[in-house]
């Protein structure tokens, strides 16, 4: 069988959501899978500080060390290590893909290959169910959850601090304002906020008060604390009836298919 080597890139929910479209890609294709999983200042936590080991037998994930710095092509110093890559993989090396189907050499490949990617390269065959966060922070899922009761509860997420973009075409004047036409709606609904900015948490729970719901979590990425509890927040987002979130953010895309609901991206 042959194998894919993969690397995941990006924050927590770009390499969450390129796992799972590898996952789907090798199970339909009968591919071995070997996820290499580095740390860096966006992603300050191993994948073992925050996932159980995948339950499938022909995938593992590897958290990495020095020995597999040269699989690591994000970073211009690796790039010297880029002719053995060739050939090691026999120049089946596939970087920043956004979609296999586009590209037939990949599934045409004979012997192992390597892919880096942050995407959901695979269509809409991503597979999030064997992805499961490890107990501790289950439990804080499940503690936080309980503040949802019983009310119809909508996610909320506001990017901000390292995509500019959305604070041009996202204003929060606009997800006030959409938040607002929900409670005219059903006046009983309550709002689950998630945001990297605590202003922005702050200004709008000074709006709606107590139809408010929050989790005061680290805004650091760079740290394994920061990074759990942003998964934390991820899976409460997706525990809700739909999410209003921002367009082009991998959270609240992440999120919503993990969660099977929708999402209403608010933008000018």
């Amino acid at each position: 069988m042959k194998t894919l080597y993969f690397v995941p890139e990006g924050g927590l929910a770009n390499r969450i959501r390129a796992i799972s479209s590898a996952l789907a890609f090798c199970r339909d294709k009968d591919i071995a899978l070997k996820i290499f999983w580095f740390k860096d200042w966006g992603m300050g936590a191993r994948f073992h500080e925050l996932f159980d080991a995948i339950q499938c037998d022909t995938a593992e994930v590897i958290d990495t060390d020095w020995r597999h710095n040269y699989l690591d092509l994000q970073r211009t110093r690796n790039y010297a290590m880029f002719p053995y890559l060739v050939y090691r993989f026999n120049n089946q090396i596939f970087k920043n893909i956004r979609n296999l189907n586009a590209n037939p050499n990949i599934a045409k490949s004979t012997g192992d290959f390597y892919i880096s990617s942050c995407y959901e390269f695979y269509g809409d065959t991503s597979d999030y169910s064997l992805l499961k966060p490890i107990e501790s922070i289950q439990k804080g899922i499940c503690a936080e959850r309980q503040k949802f009761g019983n009310q119809a509860v909508i996610g909320v997420h506001i990017r901000r601090t390292d995509f500019p973009r959305s604070i041009n075409e996202s204003p929060t004047e606009l997800f006030i304002e959409k938040m607002k036409r929900e409670i005219e709606n059903d006046p009983n609904v309550k709002f689950f906020l998630a945001s990297d900015d605590e202003r922005e948490k702050q200004s709008v729970s000074a709006v709606f008060r107590e139809k408010m719901i929050s989790f005061a979590s680290e805004l650091k990425r760079d740290t394994a604390k920061g990074v759990r509890e942003a998964l934390i927040e991820l899976y409460l987002l997706s525990a809700t009836k739909k999410i209003i979130g921002v367009r082009g953010s991998s959270f609240s895309e992440v999120a919503a298919k993990a969660g099977g609901i929708p999402l209403e991206t608010i933008t000018k």
